[in-house]
């Protein structure tokens, strides 16, 4: 039993490699190219396919408040889920108005490729646990390569995903108001 456990996480990038590669022949007509951050949620969602999990839909606000995560690690030079203010992922959705009922980060630094970006995350129990959520439905996704100043030794490519639901709409809240 030990010894087919330690196949599961590449016979995974395998599975992922080859969807990849079906999707890319499917759609190789379709311009323009993907950026960095839609392959990222591409191969998220290849593997959540792979391993029966609902597929997430891309959300603007996810997008912006990684992004805007993204930016700030390169511009002030730091690595993790907060700022150096203490201000972590709760904030940023707050700054782009998304109400949740769950919400998860995973990011990585140094990564070139969004694939390897997410080899490395089911490599790791914790992200690995986030990525393939069942509850979450909604995906943004950030890639930021900072050209670093000569003088200034940096990470350069910098990757966030908010995987998050939202929150359900208060009765308050009209639905289809009449006017």
């Amino acid at each position: 039993m030990a010894a087919s456990h330690c196949w599961r996480p590449m016979i995974a990038r395998v599975l992922l490699l080859l969807y990849l590669l079906s999707a890319g022949a499917v759609h190789a007509q379709t311009p323009p190219a993907a950026s960095p951050a839609e392959k990222l949620i591409a191969a998220i969602n290849a593997v959540r396919l792979v391993e029966r999990k609902p597929l997430l839909r891309t959300n603007p606000k996810l997008n912006a408040a990684a992004k805007t995560h993204a930016a700030d690690m390169a511009a002030r030079e730091f690595f993790g889920h907060k700022n150096p203010e203490g201000e972590g992922l709760t904030e940023r959705l707050a700054r782009v108005h998304y109400k949740f009922a769950l919400a998860l980060e995973n990011i990585a630094v140094g990564q070139r490729d969004p694939q390897i970006v997410v080899a490395d995350w089911l490599e790791s129990d914790g992200h690995k646990q986030n990525l393939l959520d069942p509850n979450v439905r909604d995906i943004g996704a950030a890639y930021l390569y900072y050209a670093s100043d000569p003088a200034v030794a940096r990470r350069r490519h910098y990757w966030v995903v908010v995987l998050a639901v939202a929150a359900p709409k208060s009765p308050q809240e009209p639905v289809n108001a009449e006017r």
